[in-house]
């Protein structure tokens, strides 16, 4: 039987849903956030009816998008330019730190799944989102968000918003940067970490980028070991500078490896050398 428990604010600066039986995974019977900074109005629903999770065989989930199911919702474009209005019209300046980060993470994952819907209402299908737009991989690069006065592309948000205009160039690691954050934001691609399939929220985000971050890991795409040593997708190659205050990629992983790998991490006299050689699976995160 479902439940349905509602509950408003007075001041309407909060509405709350709970919805349906516990089942053991994320948000499942947590209050969906209809109406804060971080969480507009229907993401956290949009979350729920298309993000279909998988169990690994030793613990933890993957997860893939149905697009298709969204996209035949006949009321899908008017409910995605709502959300992105709502995602678009704050002003950042004025969030705290938490409750900024949480918006930059539903919102850059929203906002690739918008692309990716009004790709497939031009196109009629999209085989990898690195084929959208004037060249390879060019979609994260054209300015196509708004906000406030600025404009910006895809990497220039996270950039900005998430990553605090760290300079990959240089070797300086600006204060306070998250490696975490890499294991949430999804570029609608097989290789990169599960969509989270509940919004990221200020009051719990450090405990949601560990959950995130750790889950990320049990995957083979992410993290495998052999009699070689320990291989680890490209994030840790591209953005490898972005662990270095967090011991490397070898202390980070050893923070957050699941157990069978941290006992081969910890082997003082055997110690594997960690390769970020697991090739990215471009294509599309769909069922």
């Amino acid at each position: 039987m479902r439940r349905y428990l509602l509950i408003a604010t007075l001041a309407g600066v909060c509405i709350c849903i709970t919805v349906g039986k516990a089942s053991g995974q994320p948000g499942d019977q947590q209050p969906i956030l209809l109406e804060t900074p971080a969480v507009p109005a229907g993401y956290a629903q949009l979350l729920r009816d298309i993000v279909v999770q998988t169990p690994l065989p030793d613990g933890g989930f993957e997860t893939r998008v149905d697009y298709v199911k969204l996209f035949e919702d006949p009321g899908q474009q008017r409910l995605r330019a709502e959300i992105r209005r709502r995602f678009l019209s704050l002003d950042p300046a004025s969030l705290d730190d938490a409750t900024r980060q949480a918006w930059a993470v539903n919102a850059y994952n929203f906002l690739v799944i918008d692309i990716i819907m009004e790709q497939l209402a031009v196109a009629g299908e999209v085989v990898s989102i690195a084929d959208i737009g004037a060249g390879d991989f060019a979609v994260f690069d054209e300015d196509i968000l708004e906000i406030g006065e600025e404009v910006y592309s895809l990497n220039r948000f996270e950039t900005h918003f998430l990553f605090r205009e760290i300079d990959r160039k240089t070797r300086v690691i600006p204060e306070g940067l998250d490696p975490r954050i890499h294991f949430v934001l999804v570029c609608a691609a097989k290789g990169c970490p599960p969509l989270w399939p509940e919004p990221f929220r200020p009051e719990k985000l450090d405990a949601q980028l560990d959950e995130a971050t750790r889950n990320a890991l049990m995957s083979q795409r992410h993290l495998r070991v052999d009699a070689e040593g320990v291989h680890v997708s490209k994030l840790f190659d591209w953005f490898g500078r972005d662990f270095d205050g967090h011991g490397g990629p070898a202390g980070f992983l050893l923070r957050y490896a699941p157990t069978p790998m941290l006992e081969a991490l910890e082997d003082e006299e055997n110690r594997l050398v960690v390769y970020p050689d697991l090739e990215w699976d471009w294509s599309l995160n769909q069922p």
